[in-house]
């Protein structure tokens, strides 16, 4: 049985439990850390934002199950050997397990539930099998042409490239894609499947900036992405004897921005 805690985006670190189940980690931050269960015939389980100290519960494996397939081309002949597959389920994501020369795989792990087979390809395509739950029979996964999204991040009252951004497009029911702009400000996200993605700038330092974009299958969508820089806002708030009063919601909404979205 192997766990894997990671926080703060660090290198996960790996222990394996003892005969009585247990195990310990001495590099854990306080909070915020995300622990990753596997054991062989198990059913993978993540836990998220877990605090350190002892957990309030034992982990609880569940048995797992076995997806065989392959994965082709878009002709659905031709293997697509070395690409990446894995499976996407209502709880749990297993890891990414690489096809064979032939286009076979073999992905354990896997929990007990209805989800999809995603396989991806890069520039060869991306393709989503749905899996019923217990089938057992293998699935044929084919790749299609998949869209991206490029353009430039700057600053907009300059013009000047930023590097450095964070950029993640989102779409119902799909994992994030992400990207991240260069020296001279250009990010692109490629392997996206044709359907409208919300685009989203992350950095603290500027205003957050979000647009929907639609994609279609093998073109490239443009959206440059101007970022204005944040400013601060300070203020009190009391009551009508000018008492401080605490834990009071402050929201603000950005000139110009729909109240609804904010």
């Amino acid at each position: 049985l192997a766990l894997d805690v990671a926080s703060g985006g660090g290198t996960p670190v790996t222990a394996t439990t003892r005969p009585d189940g247990t195990f310990r980690f001495d590099a854990a931050s306080e909070e915020g850390n995300r622990l990753r269960v596997e054991a062989p015939a198990f059913a993978t389980q993540e836990r998220q934002a877990v605090r350190a100290g002892a957990l309030a519960r034992p982990v609880v494996l569940a048995l797992g199950q076995a997806l065989r397939g392959n994965v082709t081309l878009a002709d659905r002949k031709t293997a697509a050997g070395g690409a990446l597959v894995r499976f996407e389920g209502r709880t749990q994501t297993t890891r990414w397990v690489e096809a064979r020369p032939d286009g076979t795989f073999l992905l354990e792990g896997a929990p007990r539930e209805a989800g999809s087979l995603v396989a991806d390809g890069g520039e060869r395509g991306r393709g989503v099998q749905p899996v019923a739950t217990g089938s057992g029979e293998p699935a044929t996964v084919a790749l299609a042409p998949t869209a991206s999204i490029a353009g430039r991040v700057v600053d907009a009252e300059t013009g000047r490239p930023l590097a450095g951004i964070r950029l993640v497009a989102r779409a119902d029911g799909q994992a994030p894609f992400l990207g991240r702009s260069g020296p001279d400000g250009r990010y692109a996200i490629r392997g996206l499947p044709p359907r409208t993605f919300r685009l989203v700038a992350e950095d603290d330092r500027f205003v957050r900036w979000s647009r929907p974009v639609a994609v279609t299958a093998g073109q490239e969508e443009a959206q440059d992405v101007p970022l204005a820089r944040g400013a601060t806002l300070v203020g009190r708030v009391v009551d009508e004897q000018g008492v401080p009063i605490e834990g009071a919601v402050v929201q603000v909404t950005r000139g110009g921005e729909n109240v609804l979205r904010a």
